[in-house]
């Protein structure tokens, strides 16, 4: 899927995305890496395939907090 991305103020750049790997449709993992001082996290896990997790979405606010939002079947999570 296209990833999500956000910066905020500090230039801290936070990357996530849904990764299908189960042979089930719609069930995916939501995996973040995040970018600080030009070096780059290693991949971690947010949501697990526990959840139907499609379209996630992120945002950093104005205190430089990072919000992501995914749909969890009919209902949307943050």
């Amino acid at each position: 899927m296209t990833p999500c991305i956000a910066i905020d103020s500090q230039n801290r750049i936070l990357v996530i995305w849904a990764e299908m790997d189960w042979p089930i449709p719609g069930i995916a993992d939501i995996l973040y890496m995040t970018k600080n001082d030009s070096k780059w996290s290693p991949i971690l896990e947010s949501v697990s395939q526990l959840y139907d997790s499609q379209f996630p979405s992120l945002a950093a606010d104005r205190n430089d907090i990072f919000h992501m939002t995914f749909q969890d079947g009919l209902s949307l999570q943050e």
